[in-house]
């Protein structure tokens, strides 16, 4: 998860603490006042290498997890499902998944083949319960999934379409779920093509858009959209932090995500936005990290 499953592939979560930690402590206690241990000294933040007030543990409950793996197997296992997610915090783009919380978690991409993809997740999914508990955050998500045995199945509640919906997903071996293969893409040093010649679009948004080729397309793993060509100077666009060169693969609305695949799509879609409503453009930058962003905004 883009997070959990981030998979931000960095589990770590720690206590900070402002008790004197040394080089040379790490792997000590960190005790509270009733003398129980909540912690193991970890690492410190400091500009020359000694103690400077800040100071970091490894949570106790985290070391008796992986204690008792190793004891019982010989190894540590984490679980995981197979996908990427963001904590959405932006009202305007809350607003445009028709989410009246101050926070939720969206599906970023689900990876091909993984048990997240089996269960039919997709992307822009809202994620608002596990196992019959609600989520908003990504790190509730993700500390029941990555503490869950390898094998055993979490109930996810989610929303599509403004539809809400529930799914069983199998947990897999984070190892093996989220294996270099699986999720390494590659687009370096791929040439950028240009788009086609049609004459572009313009938008009430601010920008100008044309479809994209099918070079560009073939040469991107079959990406579809419609190419900004131009954006207006103080546009909501250019407020926004379009630019040209971006793709747009989508645009979401009233809680309903409409793909673009071509000018056609982008125009019919653009139609239906009215003044003061929230828009969430959804877009590629083809490059070599092959980057996808939301990109939320308000019609004027």
């Amino acid at each position: 998860m883009f997070g959990a499953d981030q998979q931000n592939r960095g589990l770590q979560r720690f206590l900070q603490t402002d008790a004197a930690i040394n080089p040379g402590n790490s792997g000590g206690p960190l005790v509270n006042m009733s003398g129980e241990v909540i912690g193991i000294n970890t690492a410190i933040v400091s500009g020359t290498d000694s103690f400077a007030g800040l100071g970091f543990a490894l949570p106790s409950n985290t070391a008796v997890k992986v204690y008792n793996q190793l004891s019982q197997s010989g190894k540590v296992t984490r679980g995981s499902i197979g996908i990427q997610y963001l904590t959405v915090t932006d009202p305007t783009e809350l607003d445009s998944y028709g989410i009246k919380a101050r926070e939720a978690i969206i599906v970023d991409s689900v990876l091909p083949g993984t048990p997240a993809a089996k269960a039919g997740l997709r992307e822009h999914d809202i994620i608002t319960e596990i196992n019959g508990s609600k989520v908003t955050k990504g790190n509730q998500l993700q500390d029941v999934i990555v503490d869950s045995p390898v094998g055993s199945s979490v109930k996810l509640g989610f929303v599509r379409d403004g539809r809400p919906q529930t799914v069983s997903v199998t947990i897999g071996d984070r190892a093996n779920v989220l294996s270099d293969d699986t999720t390494e893409y590659n687009a370096l040093n791929r040439p950028r093509p240009r788009g086609n010649q049609e004459a572009p679009t313009q938008s009430r948004l601010g920008i100008q858009v044309q479809s994209i080729t099918a070079q560009m397309s073939r040469q991107f793993s079959g990406l579809m959209g419609v190419e900004v060509t131009n954006v207006d100077a103080n546009s909501v666009a250019d407020e926004a932090g379009v630019e040209s060169g971006m793709v747009i693969t989508g645009m979401v609305t009233a809680g309903h995500t409409t793909e673009i695949k071509n000018s056609a799509d982008f125009r019919s879609a653009e139609s239906q936005l009215k003044a003061g409503s929230s828009v969430t453009l959804l877009v590629k930058v083809p490059d070599a990290y092959d980057r996808t962003l939301r990109i939320p905004m308000k019609v004027k």
